[in-house]
Order: structure tokens, then C-alpha cells, then sequence
């Protein structure tokens, strides 16, 4: 008789921690873009560098708060490319 109240509570105490850690949302990040006057072509391949490097900071640091869960942004490139347009 105890074997089932004991499985029985053990199945309830697992529901309860799953519920109890919600799941992240989904955040798909773009990188990081630059507007307005770039200083000519000269500059063109410093500005990204740079940019990648922000891009990629921006992913690590919000993926070190565990508040989201990132998705590739490869999965929805055709969805902001025709936002984009």
C-alpha cells in the first residue's frame, strides 16, 4: 500500500519542479547595423569588425543571463528578410 502513495508523491513532486522552472522565451538576435555616415569606404571593413564584435557580445551577454533561449537566426532569415523589403 505505501508503494503507491510513494510513486504517487514522487510523480507529483517532479510535476511540481518541472512547472516550477518556466522555460526562457525565444529571442532570435540580429546583428548589430550602422546608419548615418560611415566616413567613406575606407573605413568600411573597420566598421565590421566592429560591429561583428558587438553582435557577438550582444549574444553572449544575453545568453549568460539565462532569461532567454537564442535561436538561430538562420531559421528566421527569410522572415526579416521580408520584414526588411
Amino acid at each position: 500500500m505505501k508503494r503507491p502513495f510513494v510513486l504517487s508523491l514522487a510523480l507529483i513532486i517532479c510535476a511540481t519542479v518541472s512547472a516550477a522552472t518556466p522555460v526562457p522565451p525565444k529571442l532570435v538576435v540580429v546583428d548589430v547595423e550602422l546608419t548615418g555616415d560611415l566616413g567613406g569606404a575606407e573605413f568600411a571593413a573597420e566598421h565590421q569588425a566592429r560591429l561583428n564584435l558587438a553582435s557577438a557580445r550582444l549574444r553572449e551577454s544575453l545568453s549568460r543571463t539565462g532569461l532567454y533561449q537564442l535561436v538561430d537566426r538562420a531559421s528566421a532569415q527569410s522572415d526579416m528578410d521580408e520584414l526588411k523589403s
